[in-house]
């Protein structure tokens, strides 16, 4: 069997899992009579981009972005200043323009991801076309689309920055495109790890000039965006919506104390959620750096090392909502370049696909249609599945590493 003419087939089977999981949960709400929800009810479509564009309104008063109702806003300065081009059209109709570019930039974002892995023709429309279908069933685009947020944005300056890296002489672009990720959202800031363990010196530096750009750019507002990090640390831990390591381990034992286990168990439990958390995060990131850094002494990279560290990218800090997970779409061609060119190590990569469906997950339509909190746990954990199924991956093929990833010059 020729190996590129199976390359789609993940693609295929994560877009028919999430249609026919989508359609069983569809039937539950017809059998029990009850209205179908997929997000939260908020107070308006478009709720996050209220606080964007009320950011970018007060930057154009010339006061702080941080100094709005409610202080919702939490990002860098950088989305509301970019945002300020859409205040003259008017509240009304620049969130209804979020609604028109938010799907438009996440559709785009899989299209170029298509065409990043080496494919035949038919296999990147293969997996554009089930890219589509997935993004229609994913709870986290429903999630993203319901509050207007900026994570699409985050997946498609990502997908830029990996396209124009394999161009050369384009490094100034993936440089502004990362730096443009990591302001927007900062926990792209992991791409850089595979930049400088696979020695990419110019595009590193390009990546820091335009941080430094973005950040004298909002360096006025510095101090304000430093004093809300600090106050949303310290906001009290949600399990819904959250897919987190902390909520998903927290969620796993409230599981266990509906099993058996007793009240003071679970409470001693739940005090060291931040060690357990921490030391194993630090564990799989460190055995995924260590293959990067032995790959990187001997030949060059192509994007394979970047994409896989996308699942890292969102497990921490202690509320990570489930739209952010819409950036875990990149990995559905990484999956297929996977799955065509390790046709011996498909283990690994069948959880890969399992992990992925699992963080695209209808979790609140299937807990409100349950009534169980545990739900939500589902998307964090399948987060969980997709960094230790990357961590196997990587352990397996630490000393085959030179026939898994093709050379940098190798053409999409």
């Amino acid at each position: 069997m020729d190996k590129k003419a199976s390359a789609s087939y993940p693609t295929i089977l994560i877009s028919l899992f999430l249609l026919i999981s989508l359609g069983v949960i569809i039937l539950g709400y017809v059998i029990t009579n009850k209205p179908l929800l997929l997000v939260n009810f908020v107070e308006m479509p478009g709720l996050d981009y209220i606080d964007y564009f009320r950011a970018s309104t007060n930057i154009l008063d010339r006061q702080s972005p941080y100094q709005i109702l409610n202080a919702r806003y939490v990002t860098t300065p950088i989305p509301a200043l970019l945002n300020t081009i859409f205040v003259p059209f008017g509240f009304e109709l620049a969130r209804n323009m979020m609604f028109v570019l938010i799907p438009l930039s996440v559709v785009l974002a899989i299209f170029i991801a298509s065409r990043l892995f080496p494919f035949s023709k038919a296999d990147r429309n293969q997996i554009f076309l089930g890219g589509v279908v997935v993004l229609l069933c994913s709870y986290p685009f429903h999630f993203l689309l319901n509050r207007a947020n900026i994570d699409g944005w985050v997946l498609l300056f990502i997908c830029a920055g990996l396209f124009f890296h394999q161009k050369p002489k384009k490094e100034w672009l993936s440089g502004l495109f990362f730096s443009l990720a990591i302001v927007f959202k900062i926990y792209p800031v992991l791409i850089l790890i595979p930049v400088v363990l696979y020695r990419r010196w110019k595009l590193l530096m390009w990546c820091v000039i335009g941080l430094v750009f973005w950040g004298l750019l909002s360096s006025f507002w510095f101090l304000d965006f430093q004093d809300v990090l600090l106050e949303r640390s310290q906001n009290l831990l949600r399990l819904d919506e959250n897919g987190s390591l902390y909520a998903t381990t927290a969620l796993i034992f409230v599981l266990l104390g509906t099993l058996g286990v007793s009240i003071k168990s679970s409470l001693m439990l739940i005090s060291i959620i931040p060690f357990i958390v921490a030391i194993s995060y630090a564990l799989m990131i460190s055995i995924v750096v260590y293959t990067d850094f032995k790959a990187g002494k001997d030949q060059k990279e192509g994007i394979l090392p970047f994409t896989l560290y996308i699942p890292f990218m969102m497990a921490l800090p202690q509320t990570v909502y489930h739209y952010s997970f819409i950036v875990l779409l990149m990995l559905i061609p990484t999956i297929c370049f996977l799955w065509q060119v390790t046709p011996k190590r498909s283990l690994m990569i069948s959880f890969m696909m399992i992990g992925l469906c699992m963080t695209q997950w209808q979790a609140i339509a299937t807990s409100l249609l349950t009534q169980n909190v545990f739900s939500h746990a589902i998307p964090g954990l399948g987060l969980l599945l997709l960094m230790v199924s990357v961590t196997i991956y990587k352990l397996e093929t630490l000393h085959q590493i030179k026939h898994v990833l093709p050379p940098v010059n190798s053409k999409p």
